[in-house]
């Protein structure tokens, strides 16, 4: 398992907007858009970018596609970041 900080869980946490490792895998969708996480973690933005992007070099997580199209960016997790986030849960 890759090794997560406690504040890369917690964003984790915040783009689950399923209860289950299933309906999280088939509806993948995330309400943690880049400024709700930086309020949430008390961090202004360049430890909160460097928060993300270091989510995205283990491979946990990525901007959604439509983000620019929205106007901000919303942090989605992969497939891998799913099952590692619920395997920590479920533990």
């Amino acid at each position: 398992m890759t090794n997560l900080t406690d504040d890369e869980i917690t964003v984790m946490k915040m783009c689950l907007t399923y209860d289950t490792r299933s309906d999280q895998l088939r509806y993948n969708s995330s309400d943690a858009d880049w400024p709700t996480i930086s309020i949430k973690m008390s961090m202004n933005a360049t430890k909160t970018r460097q928060l993300l992007e270091s989510l995205i070099k283990k491979r946990m997580g990525n901007y959604a596609d439509n983000s620019d199209e929205l106007g901000y960016d919303v942090f989605m997790l992969s497939e891998l970041g799913i099952h590692t986030i619920f395997d920590i849960l479920e533990d």
